[in-house]
Parts: structure tokens; sequence; C-alpha cells
């Protein structure tokens, strides 16, 4: 029997961190509705069949769940940005700490009970934004993808974002007017995205991305703007001409201002450039990094080894100029903006190198010898088997990994157990509230 079109009364039994509702039909089909609650009662209409499972849409709420709360935004139902507005804060911190504890037993065959840290703001926290654009009769607005698609839902004052974002593309809005806007489908137009990035004093790099290398008919819109908003200190135009969902091209034209805006973490000075990585909740990510400086209980002259390195944060943060740090990257600017950055900062003997970080450990013996401790930061795909073996040879005493992937994270530190390292501690962070992403701090010790 076709189950699309159906309607079915659940109950919605457990939820995903996307904020999905498990449950299942009378037959025992696994149905998946998103925007719910654990222990709603819902009507759901099929709307998609798979050989193994149903997506559901919410038709009405028969008994609504004690966790669920009216979303305060206006466009949450149609927006992908945040996936948990509707649930009480309390069911959301409960619900992403269960999930990491869930994947550290169940996959990483570990029975640690992390710790929990919760971010100290949970809207407005945000300092960067990457706008797509859409036009109607003319005017052009900003907004954000709808959830699984590339229709832009318009909406230019979202809670995770700071006012003075919202006032800054008000009225850069009206200026980009005639601009003709990127179509992903016929590969023409010049308007992308509208990039922008905060640092914690308040001040501003705001950069269009164009499908052109005509990066003049912008100069004048960079006048105005710093001209009105003096908190803008940069103001770029990034070029990507590639047939490409990936939002920054490699090329940055700096038009107006500063070239880097400068913040700070942990007390240490920071330059970052445009395309460099920067965690986007500086309160939070601070409560983390000086968590991690904790797990790592660096001795003088311990070499570090920062893997993944970005910037240069992790490793800065969590040492002293008494060590000898480390670090590899694969983005060109981001290893410019590391030396720079651990020479403000005052270390003497650093060295940051750009490769991949399955180099890392071996460029880091070249360099300093063995490490004392690693720091690793990986993307969600988690590391390779060779950089975790590359890691356990060297004989370092502690790595300390962050992670923003409980899966990938719990899948590496059943590897490391089983080649002689062993957890030690454990952290939660709510990084992203109302969002369905966390953070995580492990740090695992040598046998």
């Amino acid at each position: 029997m076709k189950e699309k079109n159906r309607v079915y009364k659940l109950n919605i039994t457990a939820v995903t961190p996307e904020g999905d509702g498990i449950s299942r039909t009378e037959s025992g089909k696994v149905v998946f509705t998103s925007q719910c609650c654990a222990g709603d009662e819902i009507n759901a209409r099929i709307i998609k069949e798979t050989t193994g499972y149903l997506v559901g849409k919410i038709e009405d709420i028969i008994t609504p769940s004690p966790d669920r709360v009216t979303p305060d935004c206006p466009v949450y139902k149609q927006c992908g940005g945040c996936a948990l507005r509707h649930t009480r804060y309390e069911a959301e911190k409960k619900l992403k700490y269960d999930h990491v504890q869930d994947c550290i037993k169940r996959i990483g065959k570990c029975d640690i009970i992390p710790e929990y840290i919760v971010s100290p703001v949970t809207e407005r926290y945000r300092n960067k934004a990457q706008y797509p654009l859409t036009e109607k009769d003319g005017k052009i607005s900003v907004g954000y993808f709808a959830r699984h698609s590339h229709r832009v839902i318009p909406h230019e004052d979202c809670l995770l974002q700071p006012k003075e974002t919202t006032d800054i593309i008000k009225d850069l809005l009206p200026l980009l007017e005639g601009i003709p806007l990127y179509d992903g489908e016929s590969g023409k137009g010049i308007l992308r995205h509208l990039y922008l990035r905060r640092n914690r004093s308040g001040d501003y790099c705001v950069m269009p991305v164009i499908n052109s290398d005509d990066t003049g008919i912008f100069a004048p819109i960079a006048e105005k703007m710093t001209e009105k908003h003096e908190n803008i200190k940069s103001f770029y135009v990034n070029v990507n001409t590639e047939n490409t969902n990936v939002i920054l091209g490699k090329k940055c034209v700096l038009l107006k201002g500063d070239a880097y805006l400068t913040d700070e973490l942990c007390g240490k000075k920071f330059l970052v450039s445009p395309l460099s990585f920067w965690q986007v909740n500086p309160d939070a990510a601070e409560m983390l990094l000086y968590k991690a400086r904790e797990y790592a209980d660096l001795k003088k002259g311990d070499v570090v080894c920062d893997l993944y390195c970005g910037t240069g944060s992790v490793g800065i943060c969590c040492s002293d100029t008494d060590t000898k740090l480390f670090g590899i990257e694969i983005i060109p600017q981001a290893v410019e903006d590391a030396a720079r950055n651990a020479e403000a900062n005052g270390y003497t003997d650093f060295r940051f190198v750009c490769a991949d970080s399955e180099k890392g450990i071996e460029e880091c013996k070249r360099t300093f010898g063995s490490p004392d401790v690693v720091f690793t930061d990986p993307p969600r795909k988690g590391m390779t088997e060779k950089v975790i073996k590359d890691i356990v040879s060297s004989g370092a005493r502690k790595v300390v990994y962050i992670s923003c992937n409980p899966a990938t994270l719990a899948r590496d530190i059943k590897i490391f157990e089983e080649m002689g390292y062993a957890v030690q501690n454990a952290a939660v962070f709510d990084l992203f509230p109302r969002t369905g992403h966390v953070e995580s701090v492990v740090c695992l010790t040598r046998k």
C-alpha cells in the first residue's frame, strides 16, 4: 500500500537533535516528523516514503508535549536555521547531552559521564552571518534556506544574529538594488551571498560574494557603508565564479578599511581574516578552550601539536609561550593568520604549516620532535585512521579532542582505546543554542 499522503495519528516517543520526532505506525513503520517534541500526540501526513522509514509533516497537534513552546520567530516553521525553537531550552539541553552520552557509550564503548557546560547566552550570539539573497518586484532581501532546499525564506532579523547585523543589512540592501542576483542554474548574475563577521567589541567585516571579477562597482557602496556605520572596519568583496554550492571563493578584495578584525579569546589577541575559521559563539567557545587547557595540563617545554589548527586559536589559547607550538592547517590564509597570532602573543618557538593534517605528526617531529600533547579539532567527518595511528605512534601522553560531531568523536575514541589510550575526561558544550549542533571535548591519556 502506498503511504504517501496518508494521515496517521502518532505518539512521538523520542526526538533527534535536529528536532525530528520519532514514532511508529500501527504496522510498525518508523516515521520521522519535523519540529516535534517527545510526548507530542499529532496527526501527520506522510510526505515521503522510503524502504526503511517514512517522513511526516504535522497536520495538527492533538496533545502537545510539556516540552513544547510557541516559537518566537515568525519564519521558524519555514526556515532551516534553528531546529529546536519549538522546544523548552531545558529540554533542548537534555536532548543534546543525552545524544553525546549515548554516542560515547554505544559507539565509543566508553562509560564516562561527561560534565555539561551551557552557553552563557542563547540568543543573538552568532558573530558570523552568510545570507543568501532573493528578489521580488525589484527589491532585494536576505533570508535563510528552507530546510533541505535552496528556497530562500526572506528574513532580516534572525534571533541568533546581533541586532547590529540586522541594522547593517537594512542599510546595505537598498544600495545593492540593480545588481543582478546570481542564478545557480544558468550561472548568470552577480550577487551570490552577503557575508558579515563581528568581533567581541562590535567591529564588523562586511563582504558581498559575487560571480564576477569586477569588484570596482562595489567601491561606492563600501564608502557609503563605512561612512554610515563606524563599526564597519573592513569592507571586502569575495570573488566566487565557480559553479558550486560552496559560499566563499578563494579571492578576497579589500575595498575599504583594515585587512583584519582583531578579536580576543582567553586573554589572547587574534587577527582574523575573512576566510579563516573562527568560533561563531565566542563567549561559549572561551569556556570550551579553558576546559581544553585544563585537560591538557601542559608543562614548561612541552611540544604541542595543534591539528586542524585554523587561525591557531586552540593551540595559542591552551598553551603558554614556554611551550613549543606546532600547528597544521590546509587553508593558506588561516596558516598565515596563525603565525601572526602566535608572534603577536609572544611565542618564539612556533611553526605553522599549510598541509593536510595527515602530515601533522610527521612535520611536528621534524620541527620540534615528538609531541607531548596533541590538540585536534577536526571537521564533522572526524579523523582518518592514519592520523590516529600517527598520534599513537608518536607516544603523546595526552590527546585533547574537540568535536562538533558526537558520532565520529565516539568512533575515533574507540579506535584510540583499542590502540592504548583511555578517556580520562569529557565535557559537552552547548555552543549553538536553538540549533541541533553540539560541541564536545574529550581528554585521552596514554595507558
